[in-house]
């Protein structure tokens, strides 16, 4: 008895709400970009503990799907969300279509189940940096909604980018990264790839310990000595905190808060 007058219930609420939106339209809209707010808020959701995992510590594509569901369907909106599709992305995500009155959104899901990332932390970046050494169930992947990126004044110095990482080892500086972020390959890539900056980059995808005993909990992160750099993340504030010549660099970026987490 009790199962009916819910079913019932639930059926008045759904019309009530599909009266208002064909007399309303654009409360659709506005409901619609209310959930994905709500939903994206909290750029990195923390899932439950127990996961139910396959032999290789990953859950599986129906899981993921569910999981992904279950976190939007959990907001207070008044649009359901259904699932259409879930597929990999990369070596370490699964990306799940989702449908929101017939609109599709992809939402991200690491494969050990423990987060979820919105769109906004992959769509700048091809998926090609996640599919080498990506892979880790120890994976925590997120991205800081604060991302402040400016154009810094092109830094002119006499040394070559060589000397210039060589210079900045010397002086005790180092990067901690992850290879599946983001910010980390932007920075790399400002130095010319991870080859290039190796006598100062530590990957936390491969030497977890080292960078757990820094207390790394964002990528990147520089210390200079043991000591956090909090200054911009350009070859001009780095030759300022190292005295180190930097070479030149046009369009620098600085992103002295942006992280993955």
């Amino acid at each position: 008895m009790n199962k009916k007058v819910s079913k019932k219930t639930q059926n008045k609420k759904k019309v009530t709400v599909l009266n208002s939106i064909t007399e309303n339209p654009w409360i659709l809209a506005t409901v619609t970009l209310s959930l994905i707010v709500v939903a994206f808020l909290v750029l990195i959701v923390m899932l439950e503990n127990k996961k139910e995992c396959t032999a290789t510590g990953d859950i599986t594509k129906t899981q993921a799907g569910e999981r992904v569901l279950s976190l939007l369907n959990s907001q207070d909106a008044a649009v359901a969300v259904e699932l259409s599709s879930v597929d990999e992305f990369g070596g370490s995500l699964y990306q799940a279509n989702i449908l929101i009155e017939g609109q599709e959104f992809p939402v991200f899901i690491t494969k050990d189940g423990t987060n979820i990332i919105p769109p906004n932390a992959i769509i700048p970046y091809d998926d090609s940096l996640l599919d080498d050494g990506a892979a880790s169930a120890s994976l925590s992947a997120g991205v800081n909604d604060d991302f402040e990126a400016d154009t810094a004044a092109p830094v002119t110095g006499d040394g070559n980018i060589d000397d210039f990482v060589t210079c900045l080892a010397d002086a005790g500086f180092l990067i901690y990264g992850a290879n599946w972020c983001g910010y980390t390959k932007q920075l790399v890539e400002s130095f010319g790839g991870f080859d290039v900056v190796a006598p100062i980059y530590v990957e936390c995808t491969e030497q977890s310990e080292v960078c757990n005993n820094q207390g790394i909990t964002g990528y990147p992160t520089i210390k200079i000595n043991g000591i956090q750099f909090g200054g911009g993340r350009s070859f001009a504030s780095f030759a300022q905190a190292t005295e180190c010549s930097a070479p030149s660099q046009e369009d620098t970026i600085t992103q002295a808060e942006a992280s993955c987490n």
